[in-house]
């Protein structure tokens, strides 16, 4: 338990009740099912100034969403030569979207996702239907890693 405290801890803004609701829940369904945890440093990744971010920008594909947002700084960290940045993408969320820089990071690891499994189907566009049924693949891992929903892509076709 105190482990559990000090990871509460240690993650700052980071402490949204409802994320720790739902990780008492999976950490009571681990325990029944006789396995250990390992992944709690990355969970709950995104504080509330974060989640202020995500509902000011909010849902959509149109210019200054925060689904279009993230999507510039994924083509920025793209080089042809050099493949995906998953730092940059970070370091681009954190400057021009000023999230936190652990809240960067779930979106940067959603983002190398794409890259590495959905690059046809996001070729012509980030907002494609195609696109986004790939890269939904990756949408429960960042629910866990930001500690909730985020703002929803609507499809651009």
């Amino acid at each position: 338990m105190w482990a559990c405290v000090f990871l509460l801890l240690a993650a700052g803004d980071a402490t949204d009740a409802t994320c720790h609701l739902e990780l008492r829940r999976e950490d009571r369904e681990v325990k029944e099912a006789g396995k250990r945890r390992t992944d709690r440093a990355s969970r709950c990744e995104c504080g509330q100034s974060d989640q202020a971010i995500f509902k000011a920008l909010g849902d959509g594909h149109e210019l200054g969403s925060f689904p279009e947002a993230i999507s510039q700084c994924g083509r920025r960290s793209f080089n042809i030569f050099s493949g995906f940045n998953e730092g940059e993408m970070s370091e681009c969320i954190e400057s021009s979207i000023h999230l936190t820089s652990a809240c960067a990071g779930c979106f940067a690891a959603s983002g190398k996702y794409g890259f590495v499994n959905c690059k046809m189907q996001c070729l012509i566009s980030w907002c494609s239907k195609s696109c986004l049924e790939c890269t939904a693949g990756a949408k429960e891992e960042l629910r866990h890693c930001v500690g909730g929903d985020t703002p929803q892509t609507e499809p651009c076709e």
